[in-house]
C-alpha cells in the first residue's frame, strides 16, 4: 500500500512549539516548522485509510479549522482525516 504525503498547517502566531498527532503516528506527535507568518507546516507520508488527529500548541490541544470532527471517545473531539488511494 503505497502512503501519500499529506500536508499539515495550523496557524498559530503566538505558539512556540506545535506538533500534529493522530492515529497515522500511533499518536507519537511530530513537530511542525514554523514560517515567518505564525503559520506551522510539516508533511507526513500516510498509508490510505481514515484517521483522528490533532495538534499539540505550547503542551495544549488543539484542532484545525477545517477538517471534519468525530468524538474522541474521552469525551472531547479529534480531527478526522481520510487518505484516499
Amino acid at each position: 500500500m503505497w502512503a501519500r504525503q499529506v500536508p499539515f498547517r495550523l496557524h498559530a502566531p503566538q505558539a512556540r512549539r506545535v506538533f500534529v498527532c493522530g492515529s497515522f503516528t500511533h499518536w507519537r506527535c511530530v513537530a511542525l516548522h514554523r514560517t515567518r507568518h505564525g503559520v506551522f507546516r510539516g508533511r507526513l507520508a500516510v498509508a490510505p485509510g481514515l484517521y483522528e488527529y490533532g495538534f499539540r500548541v505550547d503542551g495544549h490541544w488543539r484542532l484545525g479549522r477545517h477538517a471534519p470532527r468525530v468524538r474522541d471517545g474521552l469525551g472531547g473531539y479529534d480531527d478526522l482525516l481520510v487518505v484516499g488511494r
